[in-house]
């Protein structure tokens, strides 16, 4: 039931370690915003994060935007 780009490829595009880490928790914080309905709250209660520690974050991430409501 997630969107086609949670679903779609999981290959790792980077060449360094630094980008892969990125690129692997930018898409498990999409995962668990998808799997929360888009609810930060939720989400950061379900990664174990204060909802500002989320929102920091998606800020790092790039991820603020995109799930701004």
């Amino acid at each position: 039931m997630l969107p086609a780009v949670i679903t779609g490829s999981t290959s790792v595009t980077a060449a360094r370690l630094s980008e892969a880490r990125l690129q692997w928790e930018r898409r498990f914080v999409e995962v668990a915003l998808a799997r929360a309905g888009g609810s930060r709250s939720r989400t950061a209660r379900d990664l174990g994060l204060t909802r500002q520690g989320l929102l920091k974050v998606l800020s790092r991430l790039g991820l603020a935007s995109a799930t701004e409501a």
